[in-house]
């Protein structure tokens, strides 16, 4: 760790632009060194704008920059390396260091012709390397004197890039102060203090930005029990490095799975630490990052840099900090005919609000063009109530509107290439305006010139206001204003490009209003008017076209935000029957004479064919219509009344959106408008998915990384020596076994005496291992609450790991649970016998005093409930995942009844007993219920009804018999819920009164069957098609067992599913409609537990 890092790591960048015309882009930087421990094609530069390359030296001898012999191969590569991940990522050449030789930093800067020797042969060598900027780290000045000197010489270097670019091609390069702030001589200083001081005195604070670390301290406490912050240490612990006790977060990271560490977040510091032992740990995980980021953006800061890149674990600390930067902006338009209430503005969901829409105005007493506005008292009121619910949100003055245009006479005058003043007076009143009104921005909304001359005039325009705002914060002190601008989809209106040279420079960022592409006045075919994608009938009018071309045209995507579009587009039906996405209408929709008042009104009745998503879920309640359908080619929900269709984005449309805008590696989105929002479930849903994607692609991450090591491991394995190795270290591993406690389990014949007679006969074993108390307590942290992982009828679950390093599940028999031995010994006997890649494995089990214990292998992906139930996660599991998925859980269904040497009725097959291996496997978990047959035995009863309610067939349910057909039944409903990815403890139907068997049943019958499915899957190029699937689950869940298929026919009709051929299937069981018996009333009250668990578990009886 480099000298000059000391414990809250406070640096500031007192920055110029590398874009010298003064846009206000947020600097997410980061460094870099050879020797870091991460290589330089490793570095993720997507998740930076910013890229140091660490550290050039002065030569103190000729007072030139050298670069180290060893360093120039990675310094000469580093530009072209990481711009090919991301060619807008500017990268700077950092100069110094903390272990550099600051005597001699001080005599270069003494005089004018080292100083001039230093800054020529940096700008030189920058150029040579093709970095586009230099960082300057003295560390540190130690006079009063070295400080004046160092004054000069960044005037001398601004002086000198600014004269090299001139004389250059135009690279434009920032000169770049860093200011260290040592804690060690100021003991209680905090980010905010540091913050204040630069900012009192006289620094902008748009030009600091904020220092990140990526690594942390670790003290040797004096008494582990003291162990809060400020507690007494003897200095550095043994655990960090040898200089000065730190550690990287990766170090800290492992060092906390490792061991038993406790951790804690300090909300008043804004810190992390953790403490084991008399080992304690200062450090910045993930929310202290986020809160970081958050404060950057509060205080009006340029940015944020982390020291260094090498040290994030998986960049986990880094893609924190970049979601922080994301713009989550609404607009709000005050309406006089229909307002709406500012209160009622759910801000904690925004990054900011924006008001529409100042007017614009010609005021002829000065004869000029001025900003006004005509609702005084709203826009007094608007800041104090939006940022009441969240103070940190910032609030944007819009100006425009839809309604203006370019033949209207203040348009005309504002876009006059020969009437400058009124430009003037037009920024000068917008600003004034913005800063009485106590707003942070301004947003300019006039998408519709119709010439080149008024897109010149834009150009002109933005220049002038970018320069207007900067003079005007520097004059006033106060944090610059930000600059936006509403566009079109496409820079392009038919021949006319919008000026995207004087956008890029001059806009913080854009709005792109990525909707009304189709109008219903104007088309009669319903259309997709905010479409994500588009089809082979046209593939222009669609929101992937226009921001292509936005990126190809060379505007920045990390400048632009997605608009998300809170209404529809409602167009009247020819025939009611004809419903679907092209179908013929007649225009828009019926006409809503009682707009802005109550009254009984048409359903989706509009003034203009558009309607807010607030009345159209509002009708969906009022006139019970069937719940929206979702069209993933398009990437839109649609619903009908009647002859009245609408089109809009409901909730997964806007997920899909906001995952897109992620991908896209887009600045963040914008929802037109929030006053729109039903309950604001379309604001929560993009909020939440921001989180989502995150934990989405670490699953992905996981599995990719897998796949790779089974690669590598495959690859080791050819060659020869390494195949001798691994037979040497076979032998010693099986030798060591001897040595261990291992139990032979064996299961004798008089065991299962006259309950169980089925088992006769069959003796087949396998090894488990016998695990101390001790051991388990260990490996599960003291069963510690963070390392539970899920609760049960049975007990909780705990994630441990042994001290070889493997991953377990230990599930721990509770002293409180109505399930006992008899539970616990069934399922040790049972998975004594069992063995096959579709069935969790159990490694062991602890019987010690009291405490009974089984040990599973662990499940880092969970289980299936946990994907297919989440409108995000099901996202993970496309439909060729869940095809696996089927699969593999009728092979292990095989197994049990076909392949092994006994018949095994599970009787508890669900979602949540599917647990996913790394690979996204199925192994069927939860044997704790099952029961065993001989081969030719064809059912057995019991009194004591098990299970899970809405798993278990009729027979069973009434009558207590129980056969293979019991699980058949199981799979039927499992298989309906992974097709539709619904729930069996809802109901659904128009009238919200049929279970997920009789919805499935009437969707199936009535040729609906697709409108059941999940929306998400698509079967199109697979040879397994969803609605074969929903007829062999509907197969599955007949009421009469010998109407229901056997496994064995199940897994044949999956193998030939392409060209199957199978019988109708009659009503479902439990079905609860006339012309069936009504058996669901019949059920047993208290018999049955509904369990939602989402980890195996068994289940109370």
């Amino acid at each position: 760790m480099a000298n000059f890092i000391k414990l809250f790591f406070l640096f500031f960048f007192l920055q110029q632009l590398i874009f010298s015309n003064g846009q206000n882009n947020v600097v997410k930087g980061g460094y870099w060194f050879r020797d870091s421990g991460l290589s330089l094609n490793s570095i993720d530069s997507t998740l930076f704008t910013h890229l140091f390359c660490a550290f050039a030296n002065l030569n103190p001898q000729s007072n030139q920059l050298v670069i180290s012999p060893e360093d120039q191969d990675s310094f000469r590569q580093f530009t072209s390396t990481v711009m090919g991940k991301n060619p807008s990522v500017k990268t700077l050449l950092s100069i110094g260091g903390g272990r550099a030789n600051r005597t001699a930093y001080g005599v270069m800067a003494r005089t004018p012709n080292s100083r001039k020797s230093f800054i020529d042969s940096s700008i030189k060598l920058a150029r040579q390397l093709g970095f586009h900027g230099l960082d300057l780290d003295w560390e540190y000045p130690e006079s009063t004197i070295a400080m004046t000197n160092l004054g000069t010489l960044l005037d001398e270097f601004r002086a000198a890039i600014n004269t090299e670019a001139r004389n250059s091609v135009g690279h434009h390069y920032s000169s770049q102060r860093l200011f260290p702030i040592h804690p060690e001589s100021m003991p209680r200083v905090s980010g905010s203090d540091g913050t204040a001081s630069w900012i009192q005195a006289g620094v902008a604070a748009q030009k600091l930005v904020l220092g990140i670390p990526f690594y942390g301290y670790a003290w040797q406490l004096v008494n582990a029990n003291n162990h809060g912050l400020r507690a007494p240490a003897n200095g550095k612990s043994s655990v960090g490095s040898i200089d000065d006790g730190s550690m990287t977060y990766i170090q800290i990271r492992n060092y906390i799975v490792q061991n038993r560490v406790t951790t804690v977040y300090n909300a008043t510091i804004v810190g992390d630490y953790c403490y084991s032992s008399n080992t304690w740990i200062s450090y910045d995980d993930t929310q202290t990052v986020r809160n970081k980021v958050t404060y950057v953006k509060g205080r009006g800061l340029r940015g944020y840099f982390v020291w260094h890149v090498a040290a994030d674990q998986n960049w986990l600390l880094s893609k924190t900090a970049l979601d922080q930067t994301w713009i989550k902006a609404g607009y709000w338009q005050y309406d006089t005919t229909n307002p709406s209430n500012i209160q009622s503005i759910n801000s904690s969901l925004y990054t900011h609000i924006i008001y529409g829409y100042a007017d614009l105005a010609f005021n002829s007493s000065i004869d000029h063009m001025i900003v006004t506005t005509s609702n005084d008292e709203q826009l007094r009121n608007f800041n104090n109530i939006v940022k009441m619910k969240n103070p940190s949100v910032k609030t944007i003055l819009s100006i425009g509107g839809n309604d203006q245009s370019s033949y209207g006479s203040e348009m005309y005058l504002l876009m006059s290439s020969t009437y400058f003043p009124t430009r003037k007076y037009f920024i000068d009143s917008s600003i004034e305006v913005a800063r009485f009104y106590g707003f942070d921005g301004l947003d300019f909304c006039w998408m519709w010139p119709t010439s080149s001359q008024d897109m010149s005039n834009v150009a002109t325009l933005l220049d002038d206001w970018r320069v207007a705002i900067d003079l005007e914060s520097k004059k006033s002190k106060k944090t610059r204003l930000i600059l936006t601008m509403a566009s079109q989809y496409t820079p392009f209106i038919q021949d006319l490009s919008f000026p995207i040279e004087s956008m890029r420079k001059n806009l913080d960022w854009i709005h792109v209003f990525a909707f009304d592409y189709y109008d219903p006045g104007k088309t009669n075919y319903t259309s997709p008017a905010a479409a994500l994608y588009g089809d082979s009938t046209n593939d222009t009018l669609n929101t992937d076209y226009g921001i292509n071309v936005w990126i190809k045209s060379g505007f920045p995507s990390e400048n632009i935000v997605l608009g998300l579009p809170f209404l529809g587009f409602v167009w009247t039906l020819v025939s009611p029957k004809n419903n679907q996405i092209g179908a013929e209408g007649t225009g828009p929709g019926p006409k809503d004479p009682l707009y802005g008042t109550e009254g009984e009104k048409e359903p989706f009745a509009s003034t203009n064919g558009i309607l807010d998503f607030n009345s159209i879920k509002r009708d969906m309640i009022k006139y019970r219509a069937k719940n929206s359908t979702y069209n993933s080619t398009y990437v839109m929900n649609y619903v009908s009344i009647g002859t009245t269709w609408v089109g809009f984005d409901d909730v997964e449309a806007v997920k899909t959106k906001v995952s897109y805008a992620k991908e896209k590696k887009l600045k963040g989105y914008v929802a037109w408008q929030v006053s729109y929002d039903y309950t604001s479930i379309l604001s929560q849903a993009a909020a939440l998915e921001v989180k989502d994607i995150q934990e989405v692609g670490a699953i992905d991450q996981s599995a990719s990384m897998q796949k790779k090591k089974t690669l590598n491991r495959l690859i080791l394995i050819l060659i020869p020596m390494v195949s001798l190795l691994m037979l040497l270290l076979l032998i010693f591993t099986l030798w060591c076994l001897r040595k261990r406690k291992i139990l032979k389990f064996r299961v004798p014949r008089n065991k299962i005496g006259s309950n169980n007679n089925e088992e006769k006969g069959d003796e087949e074993t396998r090894t488990l291992q016998i695990f101390t108390f001790d051991e388990m307590k260990e490996a599960t942290n003291n069963f510690s609450v963070e390392n539970e992982l899920g609760r049960g009828g049975y007990g909780p679950v705990y994630k441990g790991k042994l001290r070889n390093g493997r991953e377990i599940a230990v599930k721990r028999l509770s002293k409180t649970s109505s399930q006992g031995f008899e539970e616990f010994e069934n399922e040790v006997i049972l998975t004594a016998k069992l063995q096959h890649i579709n069935l969790v494995k159990v490694v062991g089990f602890c019987i010690e005093n009291e405490e009974k214990m089984l040990i599973y292998e662990y499940m880092p992906n969970k289980s299936l409930d946990y994907y297919i139930y989440n409108q995000v996660k099901r996202l993970v599991l496309n439909w060729e995942k869940r095809v696996q998925i089927i699969e593999g859980i009728i092979q292990g269904l095989l197994y049990l009844q076909e392949y092994s040497r006994l018949t095994i009725i599970h009787r508890d097959i669900k979602a949540s007993n599917i647990l996913l291996d790394l690979q996204m496997k199925p192994k069927i978990s939860d044997f704790g219920m099952a029961r065993i047959f001989k081969k030719d035995a064809i059912e057995a009863n019991t009194n004591r009804i098990v299970g899970t309610k809405g798993y278990i067939p009729p027979e069973y349910a009434i009558e207590g018999r129980y056969s293979t057909k019991s699980d058949v039944f199981s799979f039927g409903v499992l298989l309906l819920q992974i097709i539709s990815g619904k729930k069996n403890t809802c109901y659904y139907g128009p009238d919200d009164n049929l279970d997920l068997l009789d919805y499935a049943f009437e969707m199936w019958k009535d040729g609906e069957g697709m409108e059941f499915m999940d929306q998400s899957l698509d079967d199109t190029t697979h040879s397994c098609k969803l609605l074969k699937c929903m007829q062999i689950a509907l197969l599955c869940v007949q009421k009469n067992p010998l109407d229901r298929p056997t496994m064995l026919e199940i897994s044949s009709m999956f193998k030939t599913i392409e060209n199957l051929v199978i019988n109708s299937p009659k009503r479902p069981a439990f079905s609860t409609r006339q012309d069936e018996d009504q058996v669901g009333n019949n059920i047993p009250n208290g018999e049955l537990d509904i369990d939602n668990a989402t980890i195996t578990q068994l289940v109370a009886r």
